[in-house]
């Protein structure tokens, strides 16, 4: 449980670090772009728990105590999209 509540407070602390809780980025940045930039803010909520739970469900399944050590386990398809997506 003790791990359980480390990684979901450092997740939380990395999303809120960035910004994203206060919603002054969703305003400035999304709603630039009209109705296709609340859109992609709704995307954008949607995508961060799910993206994160992958994540985690990864690293679980290659039983990696770092993402230094999971990088080199993955297909080079697979990296080259997640680096090409953020």
């Amino acid at each position: 449980m003790k791990d359980i509540l480390r990684v979901a407070g450092a997740y939380v602390g990395i999303i809120v670090g960035a910004g994203f809780a206060s919603g002054q980025e969703i305003i400035q940045f999304f709603t630039s772009f009209g109705m296709w930039g609340i859109a992609g803010a709704i995307v954008t909520i949607i995508l961060f728990p799910l993206l994160g739970y992958q994540v985690i469900k990864l690293g679980e399944r290659l039983q990696v105590a770092s993402h230094k050590r999971s990088f080199p386990t993955l297909p080079a398809d697979i990296l080259a999209l997640s680096l090409m997506l953020f």
